[in-house]
């Protein structure tokens, strides 16, 4: 009995703490995701049937960032607990079934064999019984809410000028130098670009939008949101421009007007890029590294860095 009971703390225990540690490393991931200027993904190295990629996906509500992950999981988690678990006990049944078949009447074989079944329907039992207990418990138990993030009010877009160098330090290679990179693809938003509501110099949202981006305001086949020539995601659309709505909503404005959009592109700019560039606000290579990835060039989208780079210098103006 003592043995029995040993076990089972030791599988509740080990339950807790591999819930414990995900519900964690959750948390850790919504607290930091606030100062990231992208949401990443979260993927499981082995998928649990039922679970997709979408379904752990964080999402922009309004002025929420909300984060399904973790009830989802805990939700398909249990389904297939549920599922192994009836399966696991109709295996012990059978086998058990057998065993007191072939006891031959040897009364300790038979009373092993109707253990053996007892046990895998008690274990069945608790596992479909779970949710009523917890339930029982506290009904807040089983229902799961999403964690959500309230990000700071914003406010409408206020035109203020940046004077930025004309050289820029150190690492270089690409200065601005004044130029605007007028003409040619997406000729027709230099309007925009030249009365930005960041006051960022238009060579710089002018490479970003042709080098790097394509002068493409479509949707990016990546799945994560990203539209309009800035090519934004939901969540920069709403914290750095102050666009309210969900991701859907946000993305049709800047893509139905390309005002809306080439000032979000420049508020994000003011508000995230330039500083994670200071000293380097003219180099194109470091604003192009922090717009698409993370700071490091090796790591851009299709040399991003080297793309944006080459369109600057091909600017007559």
């Amino acid at each position: 009995m003592k043995k029995n009971i040993s076990k089972t703390l030791t599988v509740t225990l080990a339950i807790i703490f591999i819930i414990s540690f995900f519900a964690f490393s959750y948390f850790a991931f919504a607290a930091e995701i606030k100062s990231s200027s992208v949401i990443p993904d979260f993927n499981f190295q082995i998928p649990i049937p039922g679970l997709s990629a979408a379904d752990l996906r964080p999402t922009v509500e309004g002025n929420k960032i909300v984060f399904h992950g973790l009830a989802n999981f805990i939700v398909a988690a249990y389904r297939y607990l549920v599922g192994a678990t009836a399966i696991l006990a109709v295996f012990f049944i059978a086998f058990a079934g057998l065993k007191w078949m072939l006891a031959g009447g040897n009364s300790s074989n038979v009373s092993k064999a109707k253990e053996d079944i007892s046990n895998a329907l008690v274990g069945l039992l608790l596992v479909l019984g779970s949710y009523f207990i917890l339930y029982t418990i506290n009904p807040n138990l089983v229902n799961l809410q999403p964690i959500s993030i309230t990000m700071p009010g914003q406010t409408a877009f206020t035109p203020e000028k940046v004077t930025l160098p004309s050289g820029g330090s150190g690492n270089n290679n690409s200065p601005v130098g004044g130029r605007k990179c007028s003409g040619g693809l997406c000729a027709d938003l230099d309007q925009y670009i030249a009365n930005n509501a960041g006051g960022i110099e238009p060579a710089i949202l002018k490479t970003m939008i042709v080098g790097g981006e394509g002068c493409n305001k479509a949707n990016s086949s990546d799945g994560l949101g990203s539209c309009g020539y800035g090519q934004l995601l939901p969540y920069n659309r709403t914290y750095y421009c102050g666009l309210q709505g969900t991701g859907q909503e946000t993305c049709k404005a800047v893509q139905n007007d390309p005002k809306i959009d080439i000032d979000c592109m420049s508020m994000y700019f003011k508000k995230y890029i330039l500083p994670m560039c200071k000293g380097k606000e003219s180099d194109i290579r470091c604003l192009g590294s922090y717009y698409n990835d993370g700071g490091n060039c090796a790591e851009t989208t299709k040399d991003y860095c080297g793309r944006v780079e080459k369109y600057l210098n091909s600017c007559t103006d």
